[in-house]
């Protein structure tokens, strides 16, 4: 479950910059898993690592990867 959430979120940040803005507003890490959990999301960086792995195996087109590539990057670096 926590790999499907992962992956879900990886798609989700894409689309869904309201979440991306309370994931940068969020102050610590304790702020950030009430903002992913609120949003439905339970996984932890080890996770979220192997479903953008998973996911990036899957990637038909390079612009595909590369979305993937700047939110794994982004959530790396807030």
């Amino acid at each position: 479950m926590a790999i499907a959430d992962a992956r879900r979120f990886l798609f989700d940040a894409m689309e869904n910059g309201e979440l991306r803005r309370a994931l940068n507003r969020a102050a610590d890490e304790a702020a950030r898993e009430a903002v992913l959990a609120e949003a439905g999301y339970r996984f932890n960086g080890a996770e979220l690592e192997e479903a953008w792995r998973n996911e990036l195996t899957r990637c038909q087109t390079e612009e595909l990867a590369a979305c993937l590539h700047d939110i794994f990057q982004w959530w790396r670096m807030s």
